[in-house]
């Protein structure tokens, strides 16, 4: 609740504290760009390794095409009775600076006086749940003061400057008084209970509220602040027909505090592993951009963004945090995509806006594998079903391609052919990736045409042949005798002049469990002298004769998070933990970890050059959150095998903490104590029984889970 304050400055033994939030002319801070603490779907704040609140805050615009854009920044300052201010970031504090909660204790002594300590938590709106709450477009500011010493004595003036003056003015939109302030879409708000007086400068662009706070004698006080920008074509605008409406729900009694739950709720069912801190903190950042590159509209449409656009490609590494958590996203970016079908059955490269390479491969590919990622987590056969034509028409498009190169399997016929946009691949015929992700596809589909056409012998026929062929084509044809290769149209342009180098992106035929058996652990094998000191090149060794990607950058070696994603989810699930492990802390510490700042991390870039490891490209990059998937789906091994049935492996040679997983039917936990040989599983607000299949190396443990109870078991 929200205390009395009184407003009486006659009283010497009061510590008075005013809150003022104005805008300074734009500068640019003088760090460079740590990463954002703070993000949901439609703003970011970066809080500067200094403390400064908030060295940059960008927005997901609402608008089709457009990309994330830096829009404000802010400082908070204390002054202290007579002294001169001081900026946030030279305070001294003890910081937690993990997304998607910022935490900042100040308790110096000679800025605030002796006994006073300020306790400040920034957020933005999130919850595992309801993916409505990401799209509030504002950012909260929870700062609690409290006194328990002789600097309770003395005034202190708190200010926070929020400055968006390098935006240009949208619309004369200001209203002022004591309920708040906005001016250009740009919002600021007080919570309710203290004497707030609001001022706007429209010729700077000052928004301005100042809190008088007064202390009595020790104790704390507490407040909140709301700064956002509004748009009227967010997804918001479903919800909160005006910003008013918006900001009467916020400032509700208990909201901002449920809200601030909420986060810690999700925080606390993010992907973790049991193995150390460092790696979970890795996985934190690596997770963000999957919610930073979400976009949504007033219409009800919501995409993640390769750039600026949805594109099935990026997409689906990008998409594992909604698939777990908001499932229906994930069903309406397939609904999307089937509704900008073209007539001949290609899926367009991008959707919302609408972009088509006439000639890409992968795309498509990629649309029919997500509907049956989300079938196997969600067993949704109404999807399939409802997906079915539009699954047909692509393939019945990819067949096209197959007639192009006489091998009836699907070829690249110009520059797009995946996900390579380089010339030097132009002239590829084919490529692993494309290729196993073609078995792939043709697996599922003979598989599903059985289940869904099962009196159709003509269909399952066609489907059965392409796999037989494509199956038989990439391991013999492609197939070295230690990995899958490129192979090149005769007589055209560029060929590389060395025919020695492996390509990582092969790693999504384990991936997707259609690489034969016995030569799985071959390919990893080779894979593995790809290796560097950040990761593992994503060609190596390098192509010699590229004139745009020299050795060690781009596709001619860079060592791309998204994939080595892929490739550690193999080691993991095909044998190689401490493969996995040692890969993920490299990409982690070269990928983020900036030297010698120890818990500063930077944005996840697009690729780290093969030799130095140095960020490279664009950021942030959504399809780096592929991150997601690797503590559940590939160091568990976690796979739902029917409706109401689970499997799951767990180690035996160390304790295993009651970390969270989110499943269909609830929130999972399961503990471990091997020293004890005891273990126990519970199934919170679980819908129905289930049955858990625990693999504890090489003991096999079937569970009944009982909605709520907790199941003892012994582990051996």
């Amino acid at each position: 609740h929200s205390p009395r304050f009184d407003a009486s400055m006659n009283n010497i033994n009061s510590l008075w504290v005013l809150w003022g939030i104005s805008a300074l002319h734009f500068s640019c801070s003088s760090e460079p760009y740590k990463g954002y603490q703070v993000a949901n779907f439609g703003l970011s704040g970066m809080v500067s390794p200094s403390g400064n609140l908030f060295s940059s805050i960008w927005l997901n615009p609402p608008v089709y095409g457009a990309a994330i854009k830096q829009i404000a920044h802010g400082k908070l300052s204390v002054k202290r009775g007579n002294d001169a201010p001081v900026a946030d970031g030279t305070i001294q504090q003890q910081q937690d600076r993990l997304w998607p909660m910022y935490s900042s204790t100040w308790n110096d002594n000679k800025v605030l006086g002796a006994g006073v300590a300020v306790k400040i938590n920034a957020f933005t709106p999130l919850d595992y749940k309801e993916y409505q709450l990401g799209f509030l477009p504002c950012i909260l500011l929870r700062v609690n003061v409290s006194c328990s010493g002789t600097g309770c004595s003395t005034g202190h003036t708190f200010s926070f400057q929020y400055d968006y003056t390098l935006q240009k003015p949208t619309a004369d939109d200001s209203t002022g008084g004591t309920t708040g302030v906005n001016l250009d879409g740009f919002f600021l708000v007080s919570t309710p209970g203290y004497a707030s007086k609001y001022h706007i400068d429209k010729a700077n662009k000052v928004l301005t509220v100042n809190n008088t706070v007064t202390f009595h004698s020790a104790g704390s006080h507490s407040f909140s602040l709301i700064l956002g920008h509004w748009d009227d074509g967010g997804y918001y605008k479903r919800s909160y027909k005006t910003l008013n409406d918006l900001l009467a729900h916020l400032l509700a009694k208990g909201t901002i505090d449920d809200l601030e739950k909420r986060v810690n709720k999700f925080i606390a069912v993010l992907p973790k592993t049991h193995v150390n801190d460092t790696l979970n903190e890795f996985l934190r950042w690596y997770m963000q951009p999957a919610v930073m590159l979400t976009k949504g509209f007033n219409n009800s449409q919501i995409i993640t963004m390769g750039y600026t656009e949805l594109n099935q490609r990026d997409s689906f590494w990008t998409s594992w945090m909604h698939l777990y958590f908001w499932p229906e996203t994930d069903v309406l970016m397939l609904e999307e995509t089937i509704a900008a079908q073209l007539p001949n059955g290609k899926i367009p490269t991008t959707v919302l806006p609408f972009i088509n390479r006439p000639h890409d491969l992968d795309i498509t590919m990629y649309f029919i594998l997500r509907v049956f990622r989300h079938y196997a987590w969600w067993h949704d056969v109404t999807l399939v079903k409802k997906a079915w034509p539009a699954l047909k028409r692509a393939v019945a498009w990819l067949f096209t391609r197959c007639a192009l190169g006489g091998d009836n399997v699907p070829t690249q016929v110009d520059y797009w052919g995946d996900w390579k946009d380089v010339w030097e691949v132009q002239d590829r015929k084919y490529a692993p990736h494309f290729m196993l992700l073609w078995v792939a596809v043709m697996q599922h589909m003979k598989h599903w045409t059985t289940v869904l056409e099962p009196h159709n012998t003509t269909q399952a026929a066609l489907y059965t042949k392409y796999y037989n062929i494509a199956e038989q084509f990439v391991n013999t044809k492609m197939w070295t005798g230690e990995r899958y290769h490129d192979i090149w149209h005769p007589g055209k342009g560029f060929h590389p002049p060395n025919d020695n180098y492996t390509l990582l992106d092969q790693s999504v035929g384990p991936f997707f469990n259609v690489v034969r058996t016995d030569r799985v652990q071959t390919v990893l094998k080779t894979i593995s002298r790809s290796e560097g000191k950040a990761g593992v090149r994503e060609t190596y060794p390098y192509i010699k004769g590229w004139k745009g990607n020299g050795p060690g950058n781009y596709h001619n070696g860079g060592i791309w998070p998204w994939l080595s994603f892929v490739d550690i989810c193999n080691r993991f699930h095909y044998g190689h933990n401490s493969d996995g492990y040692r890969l993920w802390d490299k990409l982690g510490r070269f990928g983020l970890l900036k030297p010698g700042q120890q818990g500063v991390y930077d944005v996840a870039h697009e690729y780290l050059n093969g030799d130095s490891g140095q960020g490279r490209g664009h950021w942030p990059q959504a399809w780096d959150a592929s991150a997601f998937m690797v503590p559940w789906c590939c160091e568990l091994k976690l796979r739902r095998i029917d409706v109401d049935t689970y499997s799951l492996h767990l180690p035996l040679d160390t304790d295993f903490p009651a970390n969270p997983i989110v499943l269909p039917h609830g929130l999972f936990e399961i503990q471990t104590f091997v020293e004890e040989n005891v273990g126990h599983a519970t199934c919170h607000h679980c819908v129905g029984t289930i049955q858990l299949e625990l693999h504890l190396d090489g003991y096999l443990h079937r569970i009944i889970l009982p909605p709520g109870q907790t199941v003892p078991f012994n582990l051996r």
